[in-house]
């Protein structure tokens, strides 16, 4: 079974923001639940159009959050967010087959991967600021 946890190493020391990367996470592992339960494809639009919901919600808390602290690639970050919904698009038109969940984890994987090497940017930008 594949992980959708939140380790430590991935937590910025921002309660809210940990929080919500570890229900995104959540979010990702009912997707992947539904694909290899071979649920209908309505099944499938349904549990990701909850995920977009809760990403633009998330990303949108951040880009406020990196505003307001003058984070200086904030722009460019917002670029990446808007990249990940647009592949979050595509998932809803997969079907459920094997390769659907593959991009489940092609996706948490850049969800991961843009923790470590881009959040983690502004969270030490912060914690440099006070």
């Amino acid at each position: 079974m594949t992980s959708f946890t939140l380790e430590a190493s991935y937590h910025l020391n921002l309660a809210t923001i940990d929080r919500q990367h570890q229900q995104i996470l959540d979010r990702m592992a009912a997707i992947d639940q539904v694909i290899t339960g071979a649920e209908s494809a309505e099944d499938m639009n349904s549990v990701v159009n909850v995920l977009e919901i809760y990403c633009k919600r998330h990303f949108f808390d951040e880009e406020r959050l990196m505003e307001r602290r003058s984070f200086p690639t904030t722009l460019e970050h917002k670029i990446q967010h808007d990249l990940f919904v647009q592949h979050l698009d595509q998932l809803k038109s997969s079907d459920t087959s094997p390769r659907s969940s593959e991009k489940v984890i092609l996706l948490r994987d850049w969800f991961l991967n843009h923790i470590l090497s881009e959040d983690m940017r502004y969270a030490e930008f912060f914690l440099k600021k006070g």
